[in-house]
C-alpha cells in the first residue's frame, strides 16, 4: 500500500522508467478512499535510478510529516503553493 498513517500516501513510479525526477503534490480537502484509507495528501513521486540515493531521504521526511497531524491539517489547508512550501520550510528549519 502507498497509503500512510494520517491522510497521506506516496504513489511512485519505478525508476528505471522515470526520465527526469519530480514529486507532484495533490491536495484534496475531502478525502478520498486509498488502500482502505482516507487521504487528502499525495505525493506523487517520481525518481529515476541516477537520483535513487535521494528516496531514502525523502521517504524519512514524508513519514516524519505523517506523524504530524497539525502539521497535514495545516499543508491541507494551504492555500497555494507559496503557503504550503512555507509550512514546509518552517518544518525543515
Amino acid at each position: 500500500s502507498t497509503a500512510l498513517n494520517y491522510m497521506i500516501s506516496t504513489p511512485h513510479g519505478n525508476p528505471k522508467y522515470v526520465n527526469d525526477s519530480c514529486i507532484f503534490t495533490v491536495i484534496n480537502e475531502k478525502p478520498i478512499n486509498w488502500d482502505n484509507e482516507k487521504v487528502s495528501l499525495m505525493f506523487m513521486i517520481n525518481i529515476n535510478e541516477k537520483d535513487i540515493l535521494d528516496l531514502k531521504t525523502l521517504f524519512n521526511f514524508i513519514y516524519e510529516i505523517s506523524q504530524d497531524k497539525a502539521l497535514i491539517d495545516d499543508l491541507i489547508k494551504s492555500k497555494n503553493y507559496e503557503e504550503f512550501i512555507k509550512i514546509v520550510r518552517k518544518e525543515i528549519l
